[in-house]
């Protein structure tokens, strides 16, 4: 019997540790955050094929409005505590940027589409799918539109 038990109380304990550190583990929600562009830092890191856009932040949800390079969650402000930037991972872009001059401006990435060279554009908002990392790291970039 004390084997049993033994075993029993083993297995319940790694069964729960299994979970609570998948739980622990798992990526955050992906919540909505809109991009203007035009005013903010475009970046393309072509070593580990990174694309990332540093932002103003705004005092407000997105709703309120967006001035020329700034971001804001739908419904909400970018925290004080949070990063500037937001970043998506493995894009293998490849790009030559004129800023002011989106249509010299040439884009290619394995993503389709790309939004850096609509953020060129003080006139363009984009919608991204993102959360923060609560690294230290830019917000992520889990897809981007609605």
């Amino acid at each position: 019997m004390k084997n049993f038990s033994a075993n029993t109380f083993l297995t319940a304990t790694l069964l729960f540790s299994a979970a609570f550190s998948g739980a622990a583990w798992a990526v955050p929600p992906s919540l909505p955050i809109i991009c203007r562009g035009g005013a903010g830092s475009l970046r393309l890191s072509t070593s580990n094929n990174n694309a990332a856009f540093h932002f103003s932040k705004t005092s407000g949800p997105a709703s309120e409005g967006l001035e020329p390079g700034q971001c804001a969650w739908r419904d909400r402000a970018v925290g004080g505590s949070e990063p500037s930037c937001i970043q998506q991972y493995n894009t293998n872009a490849t790009a030559w940027i004129f800023p002011g001059k989106k249509e010299d401006s040439y884009f290619t990435s394995d993503i389709g589409k790309h939004w850096l060279k609509d953020l060129l554009s003080e006139s363009q908002y984009v919608t991204f799918q993102a959360y923060n990392p609560h690294s230290g790291a830019c917000i992520v970039i889990t897809r981007v539109g609605e």
